[in-house]
């Protein structure tokens, strides 16, 4: 599981020996952000969606992705259709998610996976915010 940022940061020599990494999206999201998902008066600082944490992720990503491991996310994120969108573009390809929510990510990815526009990913991970990034997905692939 990579759930905190020193994993994340580590995850090109945990690639090299595992043989599957799962991200939790909850736990990376409150550790990047130092904002404690039980304190109601953080919430706003707890998107996954803000560069820092999808640069931690992307990160994750590629390094399992060069070492050929499947990498999956577990954690609100995959749920949420804009995040699993993200997460798609970012390339992961595994998500674990409610049951109720998987028709509606599964239907944004199929309607959209064909949309990404070239270099999409550096202009998401050069965001300066979570709300910059749901902005650029919505008016440049939506």
């Amino acid at each position: 599981m990579v759930e905190t940022p020193s994993s994340a940061l580590m995850s090109d020599q945990f690639s090299e020996v595992v043989d599957f990494i799962s991200i939790g999206t909850n736990d990376l999201t409150q550790y990047i952000m130092a904002a404690d998902r039980g304190n109601s008066n953080l919430s706003k600082y707890q998107n996954p969606l803000h560069p820092a944490v999808l640069r931690a992720i992307s990160e994750v990503i590629n390094n399992c992705r060069k070492n050929k491991i499947e990498v999956s996310v577990c954690g609100e994120m995959a749920s949420d259709p804009i995040s699993a969108l993200a997460l798609y573009i970012l390339g992961l390809r595994t998500f674990s998610m409610s049951p109720a929510a998987a028709p509606f990510v599964f239907e944004i990815l199929e309607e959209n996976s064909d949309n990404i526009p070239e270099k999409f990913v550096d202009k998401m991970l050069s965001a300066n915010n979570a709300e910059e990034v749901t902005l650029l997905i919505k008016e440049d692939i939506l």
